[in-house]
């Protein structure tokens, strides 16, 4: 495959990478950067497979090179390999390693090792598997880690250079420190279309850095990617006017599609243009706000509107794939294809010519890099002069100019969270408990005079021991990693991987699902038979199998569940009236209704009468007109420099509509700063007063108008901001019902009693992505273990778990949230606010004697006033442990507030809390922790 003048110059000419590599490697310097600018389309990674293959055929270039190219996932780390491997097959003539060679531990001269940059920094530690841990107890004892290859390789003196695909992706500061700092590289070359940083001229004369750019006119010429891309006219928006604006967008794409075919078959070639249709991002909200979604409108437009068969619209969402198969064959039927995201990097379809963006309603941010995916021309061979419209793409959407961002695209649907989980022998352990507490209930519900009839003189709770030893056998027989004793638990550390660093396959999971539930099955009835015979036996196989089947999918599958750690402890709850919103929506609505008539002078008389309502709104400015424009983009051309034309004046489309008036209902909400207009928990509040809007709209104040007309005489005068009308109406509204509120709160609070249910610990917590991986944490119950990455305090809360990891009579801890029904929570009289609130301990703690302990870690200020948490815990403690004597006979609980003096840790229980006596001493009641 013969590389095009261009490319070839920017390889082999004067300044291309070639010379810019040789002479900075003259200089023997390390972690020096080549920066390759080169336009998407222009052949990338083929530019830079021929810099490698030259280097290494290069005679006046024999030095002991590996390369590591990083790509950002794992298809585009395969697909640079195979790409490379078809570029000069069968002439390779070099290993191209993958991570399922890293059992060399070492590269060799001229191998190329293209590797997921993910699989190095990820946060989760389960995708961060090739990394080697710090603690020398967790490595597994055969293969090698990526810092074995990286040591291995500079052992034998052989030099690294890096390749960077898509640089200006995910390279943090994290980055550098954990790949390129144990590589130590002599040459990093960053490739990029839109490289995040440019080197200095200077740094560039005196060999500091490098810089290679390929110019986009080049590319063009070669006719590997069209000239332009340009919007819809002024003059195509005039065509379109009384039209909705959804629906014309979709027209004038499905129109130019056609004319693009039909153009493509007058040329003789068989390409089928495909429209990409780009979906908001915060569009799935609509379902539950009875709005139509943009994926439903635009499939029912294509649909019904314009007769195109469901077979020929693709869609690609992160949980939703249809009709993707073969797609970007030049040939394939598919005419549309739906996607929220940008297509992932590395996704080539040159035969995507028209492109559909609909705007963001909450952060509308046009993101220009996403055009590049209808920037490549499917047939850069063919001349295509007499054809100008096949040399541009085509961009359809009602993004306004001032939203246009050159911002890089989502390459892929990542979550915004990351899951951890409850370590498997807890799991297990868990798991065991909870199956056979579930067994023994259900035969004394079922099976109660059998029992009685056939079994012992012991009551059927005294075999539950024997039932908890028969589910672990099981276990142990079947799937030893997943067993509750930690010695035999080895999955927390380094489960077995296949080729493609997987664990377990699904039908593998299946197998061992039913090989445990025969086995455990099996085992249970052994006892019953035992112990009441046969024939109950028998009769239990149907609860004994159902109950072992949860168990197994549990343990195995990874079924979401949760587990009572002790029955006598029960998170507290204050009731949802006192979570700050609007409370009952029918008091609410009735209020706001009779406000929003009294502001007006709206009178019982007008309820569904039109006559009534006739000029009341007027004579407060409101303009009711049913119209609503918005500004759309117009006249641009996005090129090697864009011209970002102008915003034209639009009708704004029915879906818009709604979708604003949804949005501003959640706005006006929020933004009240009055403390009387002002309620809290917005997502539980604004379906309560979208409602009553509407109530008030239908009823009252525009009968005779549609919901859509309503809301767009709503939203215009909303527009105006602080000379709105009905702004100033709403706020009143909200501030009148206050004292209903506050009412119906004080009466809840009298009436409302609920018995609180026991804490349960669940097989797996999502974290946001401030919270990180910290080790060493073996006995937390969650592995990995996450800790905020920063906050108040959060050396002290090290420090204790250095502790805890130390005190042998310690089985495991749990590090609880601030807040949310997932942690237990105690309720408390904060003494500063004056009022009751909830209290999260820090720490869950597991001893293996059975205790269990309740502690929260304070310093400095947080230790001298804690606010009434110390009493309210001390008062729960003694609690829990008078509940405790009555069922087991001896107190259970153990805990109250710590501090850490002299790097020793000392706990206070005591009725009275005193943090330090006069002297600067702990007070009376500090007791020194020591297991």
């Amino acid at each position: 495959m013969q590389m095009l003048p261009f490319q070839e110059n920017a390889v082999l000419g004067t300044n291309g990478l070639v010379e810019t590599f040789k002479k900075l490697w003259q200089t023997g310097d390390h972690n020096l950067d080549i920066t390759f600018k080169s336009p998407t389309g222009s052949g990338k990674t083929f530019m830079v497979s021929n810099f490698v293959r030259e280097l290494q055929n290069d005679p006046a270039f024999n030095d002991d090179v590996a390369f590591v190219w990083i790509t950002f996932s794992d298809d585009l780390a395969m697909q640079s390999r195979d790409k490379f491997y078809d570029y000069f097959f069968p002439n390779i003539g070099r290993s191209l390693l993958t991570i399922a060679d890293f059992s060399e531990g070492v590269l060799h001269k001229d191998d190329i090792l293209f590797l997921n940059w993910q699989k190095l920094v990820a946060k989760d530690a389960k995708k961060r598997l090739l990394r080697r841990p710090d603690e020398v107890e967790l490595q597994k004892e055969q293969g090698f880690y990526f810092e074995d290859v990286a040591e291995n390789t500079k052992k034998e003196g052989r030099e690294i250079v890096m390749i960077i695909d898509e640089s200006h992706k995910n390279v943090t500061a994290s980055a550098y420190r954990d790949v390129i700092t144990p590589l130590n590289p002599r040459i990093i070359l960053n490739v990029s279309a839109t490289p995040e940083k440019i080197p200095t001229i200077s740094d560039v004369q005196n060999l500091r850095a490098g810089y290679v750019e390929v110019k986009r006119s080049d590319v063009v010429a070669a006719g590997l990617i069209k000239e332009q891309i340009i919007s819809q006219t002024e003059e195509d928006l005039k065509t379109i006017e009384g039209e909705d604006l959804d629906f014309a967008l979709l027209r004038l794409a499905k129109e130019k599609r056609e004319s693009l075919a039909e153009q493509w078959t007058r040329l003789g070639q068989n390409i089928n243009p495909l429209v990409l249709i780009q979906l908001p991002n915060d569009d799935s909200k609509l379902k539950d706000q009875g709005v139509e979604t943009k994926e439903e409108l635009v499939t029912r437009f294509l649909t019904e509107n314009c007769d195109v068969p469901t077979n020929k619209i693709a869609k690609w969402f992160d949980k939703k794939t249809e009709h993707l198969e073969h797609i970007t064959d030049s040939d394939n039927p598919v005419d549309f294809m739906l996607f929220k995201y940008a297509a992932g990097t590395g996704w080539d379809c040159p035969r995507a010519h028209v492109i559909v963006m609909f705007r963001e309603i909450e952060s509308p941010t046009f993101k220009t890099q996403t055009l590049g995916r209808i920037l490549r021309n499917p047939v850069p061979k063919v001349d295509l002069t007499a054809f100008p419209e096949l040399r541009e793409g085509f961009l359809y959407t009602n993004y306004r100019k001032n939203e246009i961002f050159d911002i890089p695209d989502t390459v892929e649907n990542k979550p915004k969270t990351e899951v951890t989980n409850l370590a498997s022998h807890l799991l297990g352990g868990f798991a065991t408990k909870e199956t056979t507490h579930n067994v023994i209930q259900e035969l004394k519900t079922s099976m109660l005079d059998e029992l009685v009839a056939n079994g012992s003189d012991k009551p059927v709770s005294d075999i539950a021991p024997k039932i908890e030893a028969a589910l672990q056998e099981a276990v142990k027989q079947v799937a030893p990693e997943l067993s509750s004793d930690p010695v035999n638990s080895v999955s927390d550390v380094h489960p077995e991987l296949n080729l493609f660093g997987e664990t377990d396959s699904q039908t593998t999971k299946n197998q061992k699902t039913e090989q445990i539930v025969e086995t455990a099955t099996r085992n249970v009835k052994a006892i019953l038979t035992e112990h009441f015979g046969e024939s109950v036996a028998n009769k239990a196989t149907e609860i004994v199998a159902e109950a072992t089947r949860d168990f197994a999918e549990t343990l195995v599958q990874k079924q979401p569940s949760s587990f009572i750690v002790d029955p006598l402890l029960k998170s507290d709850f204050i009731s949802r009236a006192d979570y700050g919103d609007i409370g009952k929506a029918s008091s609410f609505q009735s209020s706001f209704v009779k406000s929003m008539n009294n502001y007006f002078g709206i009178t019982e008389n007008a309820y569904n009468n039109p006559f009534a309502q006739e000029g009341v709104l007027e004579k407060f400015g409101i303009d009711m007109s049913q119209t609503l424009s918005t500004e759309v983009l117009a006249n641009a051309t996005f090129a090697g420099t864009n011209d970002l034309g102008k915003n034209v004046e639009h009708e704004m489309s029915d879906n818009e509509v709604e979708k604003n008036f949804m949005n501003s209902c959640y706005n006006i909400l929020d933004e009240q700063t009055e403390p009387d207009a002002k309620y809290g928990n917005i997502a539980r509040s604004w379906g309560p007063f979208k409602e009553a809007l509407r109530q008030w709209f239908e009823r009252y104040s525009m009968t005779n108008i549609d919901n859509v007309g309503r809301y767009k005489i709503f939203l215009k005068d909303l527009f105006k901001n602080s000379a709105s009308v009905f702004r100033k109406a709403i706020t009143q509204a909200l501030k009148e019902y206050r004292p209903i509120r506050d009412a119906f709160v004080a009466e809840r609070r009298k009436q409302e009693m609920q018995e609180a249910l026991p804490f349960k610990v669940k097989t797996s917590y999502a974290y946001s992505s401030d919270f990180v991986d910290y080790r060493p944490s073996a006995k937390s119950m969650l592995q990995p273990f996450k800790l905020k990455a920063e906050y108040p305090g959060r050396d002290n809360e090290i420090a204790f778990i250095e502790f805890l990891e130390n005190l042998p009579t310690v089985e495991w801890w749990f590090k609880q949230n601030d807040d949310g029904k997932d942690f237990y929570a105690l309720k408390y009289f904060n003494t500063t606010e004056n009022r009751e609130r909830l209290f999260y301990p820090d720490w869950i703690v597991k001893f293996l004697d059975g205790r269990i302990g309740i502690f929260d870690t304070k310093s400095g200020f947080t230790a001298a006033n804690p606010e009434g948490r110390a009493e309210a815990l001390s008062k729960k403690l003694r609690d829990l442990n008078d509940e405790a004597v009555k069922r087991d006979g001896r107190e259970k609980f153990v805990g109250g507030l710590c501090v850490r003096e002299n790097k020793l840790w000392y706990c206070n229980s005591a009725e009275n809390y005193r943090y330090k006596d006069e002297n600067g001493n702990l007070a009376e009641g500090w007791i020194l922790m020591h297991g």
